[in-house]
């Protein structure tokens, strides 16, 4: 379950992990527009929860998609 904590409109909006799997979750949206449409980028920061194992996770199913 996240929460939108920041927004300024057309620009950019935040969302923060208030209960789920992640130790901690926040996800920035930033819109940019452009002549035929809009860009749109995403800043995730995020920690896995259970040191050690969560590195592992994040090791196998985060840095081997990248």
């Amino acid at each position: 379950m996240t929460e939108i904590t920041h927004m300024v409109e057309g620009k950019y909006f935040v969302d923060e992990q208030r209960f789920g799997p992640y130790r901690f979750w926040y996800h920035q949206h930033h819109f940019k527009k452009l002549e035929k449409g809009v860009e749109m980028t995403d800043i995730v920061h995020y920690a896995f929860p259970y040191a050690i194992l969560g590195r592992l996770v994040h090791r196998v199913n985060v840095e081997e998609a990248e």
